[in-house]
């Protein structure tokens, strides 16, 4: 079975317009005490190589996609993640096999996070029901003042703050996120997550603060709101805060059912901000690289642990940051004038080859494992000679004159064979990745491209 998807580059397409929308106004210089993008250059190169590492481990020991997904923090968690992973990869010319591998990686999990095909939340974010928004609208509580409209106002605010400062705005607002917004006749419904992301490897000071999961639901007269990127920023036409209707606010998941506890869980959310706050004003450059290095790995925490790797960054991807002057002029002077200058810029047109070809082969899984590498496809015994140590065998059915060959192999691919075939005997004595009954594979596959066998899932993907 194979598949060639016409659909290669609708989801780019997607990205490409969310990410426009998000950033052809941005600002680099706003981002304080740097813009990040003129500090990765010098090492993100072995930040890449550290995440193809740990992608590579966890699909050779078999961890499927659904405990994978389970382990990635909230659905906006990866917005950056993958915006810097794409950017990077193509400014710095990553190699295109690793590139695919990780992109492709990143934008499964972030599909994973959707319940429709909005995979970027353009304009929206919705994960939940028609009869659960209605049960949650009979939980809130009607506006009474205008003090109160006030009050709500400055806890987002300053719940904002918090997280911008916990994982500092040049780094990454990972963990907050919004859903919505969703229409519920002539009302709109914003659900504002800030869940408990256990911070204490990165702020020791907050080993023993209360600050857990907060969320808000705030309800609005019918007003145009639109989301940006992956529930990123919020846009409206208006002052939709004006327009705050109705509210509930759970706190550790109990809700807060008197103004006097809100107005406390202000105060002292807003204590905790100025603490940190201050802390990271005192510190040096030398030491707000490495917090910033610090706070890239911590929030890909889940991805390490997975693959039983240590988050923090290592001494060398340290010393090359801390001996590296913030680079100048990333960014162009003017904005793209044409639609081909933004794609070059934030590397679309990067992606667009990268993904140019796309054909998965589907077999039997003759003994699990996982293995990427260069094809050789291997027709006559004359090919025998071409065959490298690492190389991946593509050949119709294999025979006792092939150990010599099989003994160097990554991995085995034949288009014959059951699952008591040569083949698949040969390969678990071997202990390599097999799939037999791959049809058509010396057809399909191309002589020396990279591809990967994932003999647990018993398809080949070419890179």
């Amino acid at each position: 079975m194979v598949k060639n998807k016409n659909k290669k580059t609708s989801w780019i397409d997607d990205y490409a317009k969310a990410v426009k929308d998000f950033t052809y106004d941005h600002d680099p210089n706003s981002h304080q005490p740097f813009d990040a993008f003129y500090f990765y250059p010098y090492y993100f190169d072995l930040w890449l190589d550290k995440i193809y590492r740990a992608i590579v481990l966890i699909k050779s020991n078999g961890i499927n996609d659904k405990e994978i997904f389970s382990k990635i923090p909230s659905p906006s968690s990866l917005r950056f993640v993958f915006y810097t992973i794409v950017n990077m990869t193509a400014y710095l010319k990553y190699p295109k096999t690793k590139s695919r591998v990780i992109i492709d990686f990143f934008f499964k999990c972030l599909s994973s996070q959707s319940k429709d095909n909005n995979v970027f939340h353009q304009e929206r974010i919705l994960l939940r029901s028609n009869a659960e928004l209605k049960k949650i609208l009979t939980g809130t509580k009607k506006i009474k003042t205008k003090s109160e409209q006030q009050l709500i106002s400055r806890l987002i605010g300053t719940l904002l703050m918090y997280n911008h400062i916990l994982y500092n705005d040049y780094s990454t607002d990972y963990g907050c996120w919004i859903e919505g917004p969703y229409k519920v006749g002539n009302r709109i419904i914003l659900i504002r997550n800030y869940p408990d992301l256990s911070p204490k490897n990165l702020w020791p000071e907050l080993e023993n603060q209360f600050l857990k999961d907060k969320k808000i639901i705030t309800v609005y007269k019918n007003i145009p709101i639109k989301m940006q990127y992956m529930s990123s920023h919020l846009v409206a036409k208006n002052n939709y805060q004006n327009n705050l209707i109705a509210y509930q606010i759970f706190s550790n998941g109990k809700p807060l059912n008197d103004l006097s506890s809100l107005d406390q869980l202000i105060k002292d959310i807003a204590k905790t901000t100025s603490q940190l706050y201050e802390k990271v004003r005192k510190k040096n450059m030398t030491e707000i690289k490495e917090l910033f290095l610090r706070q890239q790995g911590y929030e890909l925490k889940w991805l390490f642990d997975l693959a039983g790797l240590d988050w923090r960054p290592g001494n060398k991807r340290l010393k090359r940051a801390q001996k590296s002057r913030v680079r100048r002029k990333i960014t162009p002077a003017s904005k793209p004038k044409t639609q081909e200058e933004y794609e070059s810029h934030i590397g679309i047109d990067f992606l667009r080859k990268l993904f140019q070809k796309d054909i998965t082969l589907y077999g039997k899984i003759a003994n699990k494992g996982f293995a990427i590498g260069k094809t050789k496809i291997v027709k006559t015994p004359k090919d025998f000679r071409s065959f490298k140590m690492g190389d991946i065998l593509v050949t119709t059915i294999t025979n006792p004159s092939f150990v010599g060959i099989i003994s160097k192999a990554a991995a085995i691919i034949t288009e014959l064979g059951g699952i008591t075939s040569h083949p698949a005997i040969i390969s678990r004595e071997f202990n390599l990745p097999c799939l037999v009954g791959v049809k058509n594979a010396t057809k399909k596959l191309t002589d020396g491209e990279y591809i990967e066998v994932n003999a647990y899932k018993g398809k080949v993907k070419v890179l």
